[in-house]
């Protein structure tokens, strides 16, 4: 099999284990071949074989032994093989898409041989940029009824933001990788005669960020003419790669799930189904995870799962939430595969907000929900809108920023076009009275009668000196004080509507004399909190504390006015 053999007794991090490291020497003659095994290879670093990589086609999983050989039986269902970076190497890159698999030449009955080459890199300090929904198009459905002319131009600030936060890290000498939550693209607008923007022209626009992209698939990203899951996601395999797949950067294992089963009946080629799904797991994914998670040496090391639908819902005001939209039992199935691990983050989108749930049963458990990079699917910016930024719970459109040191894991929320420490917005309730008047004095006879509900809870005037605080990325282990002079003032957490969203989305529709989107309209949420002043013009001092200690200020000078440009 081998002409030269050699041990070194170096060590070598693979992943979240340690491995020794065996030396196969390049000028070997081909492996040999076992029966029944279709795939085959060696995964190596500077012509050193790597031991103990995972090896995967999306149903065996496998590992390469002492001399970075492994082999596979596949049915190669799926079209590709894939390794599970380990967490100190890294793949070839194209186009700012990390080539972690290969796609497969031959039938199953044929057997061929797919190497891996890597490249050693310190990944044990790192950082992601998570980030999703962004519903790329290139704005020219005008009957839809959430066109919006200048997606691409509002992009643009988000795209700089980002660049100068990953070129921060960067320069800072900390690795930065971005990974997505899904809804990259809108299903609706890959086939327009005019101007069509699909997976291909997302991947382009991956291509003008700074680092590499790992992808997740939403239920938007999916074939419109492709009636099935395995139809409709076989778009995504040819253009962007595996819809599930795990890698390690550092210590940290990640896990990429496609949790959107693609119905979308009455769909053919050239002809647009309903476009339904349902949020789920297939049952060879759920079998493909375990096996993965079983490979995992280090369980005391951080898990992080991405996968597109959350797992829990938004939590109430006393911070409980249930399972999320996942089908009956399959919620308690994923989790029960994570068990075993104590530090364990999932992160999603598909909602829009910021929400965090942290379940008391399970404490090593934490969910989250990154808010649209889109805002509200970029509607309060066209032209004539707010002009601003904003997602349907008050949040600033952004993405979440998650450092990596060892087993030590930190995160925090960062709003386009804000410095990362603006994590709260404050209201005063005595100058918020929301009225066609004031929000929607172009609205017909028919949208007018829309305001009383649009406008709730801030339809009525409010002169109890009451202020509101949404903090968008609170846990249950941050902590609020606000002071009026030397008095503390008790804080209530509270479940309502965020005002700023209220008049720069919902009223600014009604405005247009169109309905707001149920889909996007302002929703209730519980990351508001609410005190009581003793005057309508004391000056209250707020301070907002996270779990890792940062501390977030503001000296709020009240009357505070509602406009559009707040923070």
């Amino acid at each position: 099999m081998v002409t030269a053999w050699k041990k070194d007794l170096c060590i070598i991090l693979i992943g979240v284990a340690v491995f020794p490291l065996s030396i196969l020497s390049a000028q070997s003659e081909d492996i040999v071949r076992k029966p029944g095994m279709n795939i085959y290879g060696w995964v190596s670093s500077e012509n050193v074989g790597l031991p103990g990589v995972v090896v995967s086609d999306g149903f065996e999983v496998t590992a390469t032994d002492a001399d970075g050989v492994y082999y596979l039986p596949s049915e190669k269902r799926h079209g590709y093989v894939f390794i599970t970076i380990p967490g100190n190497f890294f793949p070839p890159v194209a186009d700012n898409i990390p080539q972690f698999f290969q796609r497969l030449k031959a039938d199953a009955n044929t057997a061929e041989r797919v190497d891996f080459e890597l490249t050693p890199v310190d990944n044990d300090k790192h950082v992601v940029l998570v980030f999703g929904d962004t519903h790329f198009d290139n704005g020219n459905a005008v009957d839809s009824p959430i066109y919006v002319p200048n997606i691409m131009e509002q992009f643009e600030r988000c795209l700089a933001d980002m660049n100068d936060v990953i070129d921060g890290y960067h320069a800072a000498g900390t690795k930065t990788y971005l990974l997505t939550v899904g809804d990259m693209t809108r299903e609706s607008r890959w086939y327009l005669p005019d101007r069509p923007f699909g997976l291909r022209e997302y991947a382009d626009v991956l291509k003008r960020f700074n680092t590499v992209s790992f992808n997740t698939k939403g239920n938007h990203d999916n074939d419109p003419h492709g009636e099935g899951d395995w139809a409709g996601e076989q778009a995504w395999k040819d253009i962007m790669g595996p819809t599930y797949y795990s890698f390690n950067l550092g210590r940290a294992h990640y896990v990429v799930l496609d949790n959107i089963v693609w119905n979308n009946k009455g769909a053919s080629e050239g002809v647009t189904g309903d476009r339904s799904y349902t949020s789920a797991l297939t049952d060879h994914q759920i079998e493909w995870l375990k096996k993965d998670l079983a490979m995992v040496a280090d369980k005391s090391a951080p898990l992080i799962v991405a996968m597109h639908v959350p797992l829990y819902s938004r939590p109430n005001a006393d911070n409980r939430a249930g399972f999320a939209y996942m089908i009956a039992g399959q919620g308690q199935q994923l989790v029960d595969c994570l068990v075993g691990f104590t530090n364990v983050l999932v992160l999603a989108g598909h909602t829009h907000p910021n929400s965090r749930y942290s379940p008391p049963e399970h404490p090593w458990l934490t969910s989250h929900h990154i808010a649209s990079l889109s805002g509200n699917c970029w509607m309060t910016g066209q032209p004539g809108w707010a002009s601003n930024h904003i997602c349907k719970d008050g949040s600033p459109g952004g993405y979440g920023v998650y450092t990596l040191d060892g087993k030590n894991m930190k995160w925090y929320y960062k709003g386009v076009g804000f410095d990362k420490h603006y994590q709260f917005r404050t209201y005063d309730c005595n100058t918020i009275h929301i009225t066609a008047e004031k929000y929607a004095s172009n609205a017909n006879a028919a949208h007018l009668a829309l305001v009383p509900t649009y406008a709730v809870p801030y339809n009525t005037p409010n002169t109890a000196n009451e202020v509101i605080i949404n903090v968008w990325g609170w846990e249950a282990s941050w902590q609020i004080e606000v002071k009026e002079g030397s008095e503390l003032l008790p804080i209530t957490r509270i479940s309502t509507k965020d005002p700023l969203s209220i008049i720069s989305y919902d009223f600014q529709a009604i405005n247009s004399n169109r309905q707001a989107s149920l889909s996007e309209s302002t929703l209730t949420d519980s990351h508001f909190f609410k005190v009581n002043a003793s005057s309508a013009t004391s000056t209250l001092d707020i301070k907002v504390t996270d779990q890792f200690g940062n501390v977030y200020t503001e000296t709020m000078a009240r009357p505070k006015k509602l406009t559009f440009e707040m923070k």
